[in-house]
């Protein structure tokens, strides 16, 4: 990540952490080292252009990671793998049992 920090020394902290964390994501997708960085330098370009000198709220994602979670909790659910759900996805039994009813009743539904 040297390389990324000297190729955008100067480079607001927004700017540098965004370019960062897009490089780190496309190298675990297997995206070859320059094509990463020229990547995360254009996706930081692109947002600077965009958002700069505006006050943008970023959330925290929380919805859909909730949405997400929820999903594969009702996929890996046979009927009978609360406690080990709760678990592996840090909640409680009964909050696990509310996800898979009201994905259950969405999945009705959608019938």
């Amino acid at each position: 990540m040297s390389e990324v920090k000297t190729q955008a020394k100067g480079s607001p902290e927004f700017s540098l952490h965004l370019t960062v964390i897009a490089v780190e994501v496309l190298l675990r997708r297997g995206v070859s080292k320059s094509n990463a960085i020229a990547v995360g330098q254009e996706i930081a370009e692109r947002c600077c252009k965009n958002l700069g000198g505006r006050a943008v709220y970023i959330p925290k994602n929380m919805a859909a990671q909730t949405a997400l979670k929820a999903i594969a909790i009702y996929e890996e659910f046979d009927g009978s793998n609360y406690v080990e759900l709760a678990q592996k996805y840090d909640l409680t039994e009964t909050w696990v049992r509310q996800l898979v009813k009201r994905k259950h009743q969405e999945q009705r539904r959608a019938v």
